[in-house]
């Protein structure tokens, strides 16, 4: 019951007034770009992103080919806005749980404490994703013992801290994986230790992959759906924490490939696009699955890059082609980007 009730304190602004918590990602320059284009609200939050070993880009800038970095900057220059941290734990795990790393997690607790707003975790960000090859009981273990930790540390404030748990809900990891789609159950840590369910979303919702084979594996909204089920039937609200239309060029108006496991060599086969073609594929199924499901969707997360111009998702495309996702460098799908998000049901910073 005290656990209810802290939980309740924190989210009020979310999910007892209704509302759906726009969050802007996933570097600091980026969002700093959305923010002063003088086109949208403040952020209602800011993602951001650390590791359990180093907390690097927690207090000092960090890039890892991405861009910049830093989680004590996002407070100071969006001190209204929420703050969505991705805790990378690949390779990690057998430390975090032997106590290796109880001071970096007594040191993430006392910048929670200070940030003195909500904070939501993402633990282990796509636990089932091949690529990062957790081993579900230790995950599931290592996830319990960072939340019990944190929330030990943090006290009275622990009703700072959102835990999420977040799936990738992505076609190519089932592809990947032989077209067997995993049980995200088998990583699930239990209701007591997570506060959000969460899944990312980066391909069209109906599209079913690979376009070159007969055998399909299932689409971005049918892997979505099963997350959010699995959310209603635990009774958790669900954050989509990572969200972008991958393959996409808002800037030059083109959809390429992005990885041959699923349509091309990335960043071959460019088309062009009309803006509002590119909003009828992408965008409108996305806010239509936000809407359909606001029940329990209470935060989304918009990654809004030019994923192209940052090394790691760059040419030669080592991770796929990502594209360019700002939603200001297009006057027609700025003006519906607008649209959408000034309906009364999403909450931005003050």
């Amino acid at each position: 019951m005290r656990r209810l009730t802290f939980l309740i304190i924190a989210m009020i602004f979310t999910v007892l007034e209704g509302k759906v918590l726009l969050v802007i990602g996933q570097d600091l320059n980026s969002v700093r770009e959305y923010a002063s284009s003088g086109y949208f609200p403040e952020p209602g939050g800011i993602t951001t992103y650390t590791d359990i070993a180093t907390l690097n880009g927690l207090y000092n800038d960090a890039d890892w080919g991405a861009g910049l970095i830093n989680a004590k900057k996002c407070l100071k220059e969006f001190p209204s806005s929420a703050l969505v941290i991705g805790l990378y734990m690949v390779n990690m795990l057998d430390r975090v749980i032997s106590g290796q790393y109880d001071h970096q997690i007594e040191t993430l607790a006392r910048f929670i404490r200070e940030a003195n707003r909500p904070v939501y975790l993402r633990i282990g960000y796509e636990f089932d994703g091949i690529w990062n090859n957790y081993d579900p009981e230790k995950y599931k273990v290592a996830f319990r013992y960072i939340t019990g930790k944190l929330r030990s540390f943090l006290g009275d404030r622990k009703n700072l801290l959102f835990t999420v748990w977040q799936s990738c809900s992505s076609p190519l990891n089932v592809i990947l994986r032989n077209y067997q789609k995993p049980d995200i159950s088998l990583w699930y840590p239990g209701d007591d230790y997570v506060d959000f369910v969460g899944l990312s979303w980066f391909l069209p919702a109906d599209v079913r992959y690979p376009l070159n084979n007969s055998r399909k594996a299932p689409t971005q909204k049918e892997l979505a759906e099963e997350v959010v089920s699995f959310a209603r039937s635990h009774k958790k609200p669900v954050m989509v924490a990572e969200a972008t239309p991958q393959g996409y060029d808002l800037s030059e108006l083109t959809k390429a490939s992005i990885s041959p496991a699923l349509d091309g060599p990335p960043g071959k086969n460019k088309t062009k696009k009309t803006p509002e073609e590119i909003w009828n594929e992408w965008f409108k199924p996305f806010f239509e699955f936000i809407y359909e499901n606001s029940d329990v969707i209470k935060v989304v997360a918009y990654i809004n890059a030019d994923w192209d111009s940052q090394p790691m998702w760059g040419p030669p495309y080592a991770n796929g082609y990502w594209g360019d996702s700002r939603v200001q460098v297009n006057p027609v799908i700025r003006d519906l980007w607008l649209k959408e998000i000034t309906k009364p049901i999403w909450k931005h910073g003050e």
